[in-house]
């Protein structure tokens, strides 16, 4: 009878709204834990960023950065540090595609960036080991732009090798801005 078919359409859309609350639930848990890990990755890479440079080292170089990803995470790169000579490094990049890869590759190149440096101080050589070492195991194919600094803090000299990325902007004592001429590749 009616009553009964109503019954049974009840009892049909009762299970299926459980079906569907379960789910939204299981997706709902699963959507927190991986925002949970972006943001775990994303304090990760801020936690990769130069430290601030001592007091010293800030009365000869005004330096100043920021790194906003897009995403949570991303493939921007910025950093400096000193070097065993005394000098300044600087390096800028971007790596390609964004998000958890681009930060992990990120995070090797900066690693491959200053540990290189110990060694060697030339900008050319160094983007030339780290190139060697990025292609020798890369199956996805990504790749990093980078543009690298040495920076004598003293004589005001800057040495500077260009991957691929965009040329650097200088801003001289009469505000005029020019770009760094020089062979990228």
């Amino acid at each position: 009878d009616e009553v009964g078919r109503l019954a049974e359409s009840f009892l049909f859309m009762d299970a299926k709204l459980r079906e569907n609350i379960t789910r939204l639930m299981r997706e709902t848990s699963a959507r927190e834990r991986f925002e949970s890990e972006l943001n775990i990755a994303r304090d990760i890479q801020l936690g990769l960023l130069p430290v601030p440079l001592e007091s010293h080292t800030r009365s000869l170089v005004d330096l100043t950065a920021v790194m906003q990803p897009a995403k949570e995470v991303g493939g921007d790169l910025y950093d400096y540090f000193i070097l065993p000579d005394g000098r300044l490094c600087l390096a800028i990049g971007d790596v390609s595609d964004k998000g958890v890869p681009a930060a992990l590759f990120m995070a090797v190149t900066r690693t491959l960036i200053r540990a290189t440096a110990e060694d060697e101080t030339d900008p050319a050589l160094i983007l030339q080991k780290i190139n060697n070492r990025l292609s020798e195991n890369n199956p996805n194919m990504m790749f990093v732009t980078l543009l690298l600094g040495v920076l004598d803090l003293h004589t005001g000299e800057l040495t500077w090798a260009n991957a691929g990325h965009l040329p650097p902007a200088v801003i001289g004592l009469d505000g005029e801005v020019r770009l760094l001429e020089g062979r990228s590749g």
